[in-house]
């Protein structure tokens, strides 16, 4: 199988979404790729940085393959690895 731009774009990456309020009050929100490191972007509304975080995806893909450089896969998780993590922090928490 070839990896191209198509495969690793319709891979499942973990993205991580924040909100964040400015000193004057303003808030955004910021989302990252967390497998792909410095891959992220800001919007003012939580769509807004999800659509400019497939842009940057799209982006940051596009120059590692030109590159030649390695692009990270996201990792698989197992619903049982999930199903524990919750009762390890149920059990932290009690």
């Amino acid at each position: 199988m070839q990896k191209d731009l198509k495969y690793y774009l319709n891979l499942p990456y973990t993205i991580r979404i924040f909100k964040h309020t400015e000193y004057n009050g303003e808030d955004y929100f910021g989302a990252e790729i967390l497998e792909l490191p410095g891959c992220g972007a800001e919007g003012k509304t939580r769509e807004e940085a999800l659509a400019k975080l497939q842009e940057a995806k799209r982006a940051w893909i596009e120059v590692s393959l030109e590159r030649n450089l390695e692009i990270p896969e996201p990792k698989k998780t197992s619903l049982s690895s999930i199903k524990e993590r919750k009762y390890k922090k149920q059990e932290r928490s009690r």
